[in-house]
C-alpha cells in the first residue's frame, strides 16, 4: 500500500546521518485530511529521539520557505535494516499539509535524483510558526505515513494535541 505522505520507505542507495535537524519532504503532501495512525521509517542505522510531526505554509503561494508546525508525536527508536512501521499514532494532518521529522542519534536512508526537495533547519522545529527552513532540491528521505479519515459525525480527538500557534 502506498503512503499518503510522505515518501516510500525503501532502502536507498545513501544515508543521513544529520541528527538534530529537523526536515521536511515535499514529496505527497496529504491529499486528504484526518489522522496519521501509522508511519513507515526505514534506518541505515538504529536511530533515538525520533518524532513525527505535520506541517503547513502559512503563506499560500508558497514563498518564502516557511512553515509552521501542525501536530507531532514522539516515537523514540527505531531498528535498522528494513522498513519499520510504527502503529498506533495520532497525528493531526490537514489537505496539503507536509510529513516532517527529526531524530537524536543514528542514521536515516536517503536518496537523490528523485525529483523530489527535502526542507531542513538545524534543531527541533516540531512546534514552529512561520519558521523559514532552507531548501535542497532533489532528495528524499525513508519516512511515510498513513492517514485515516474520520467517519462524518464522529468526534475524533488526536491523543497528541494539535499546536495552537495563533
Amino acid at each position: 500500500m502506498a503512503v499518503d505522505i510522505g515518501s516510500e520507505a525503501t532502502d536507498r542507495p545513501a544515508e543521513d546521518v544529520n541528527p538534530n535537524y529537523t526536515f521536511i519532504l515535499s514529496a505527497s503532501p496529504a491529499s486528504k485530511s484526518g489522522i496519521i495512525t501509522s508511519v513507515d521509517v526505514w534506518a541505515t542505522t538504529d536511530m533515538s529521539g525520533l518524532k513525527i510531526a505535520t506541517f503547513y505554509r502559512p503563506d499560500p503561494s508558497g514563498h518564502p520557505n516557511n512553515f509552521t508546525a501542525r501536530a507531532v508525536q514522539t516515537i523514540g527508536d527505531v531498528t535498522a535494516g528494513s522498513k519499520q512501521t510504527i502503529p498506533n499514532l495520532s497525528i493531526a494532518v490537514e489537505i496539503g499539509d507536509y510529513i516532517g521529522f527529526i531524530w537524536t542519534g543514528g542514521s536515516l536512508d536517503a536518496g537523490t535524483s528523485f525529483g523530489d526537495n527535502i526542507w531542513w533547519k538545524s534543531g527541533d522545529r516540531t512546534d514552529c510558526d512561520d519558521f523559514e527552513f532552507s531548501i535542497t532540491t532533489d532528495n528524499t528521505r525513508s519516512v511515510g505515513g498513513y492517514i485515516t479519515t474520520p467517519i462524518a459525525g464522529s468526534p475524533v480527538v488526536p491523543a497528541v494535541v494539535a499546536l495552537d500557534l495563533i
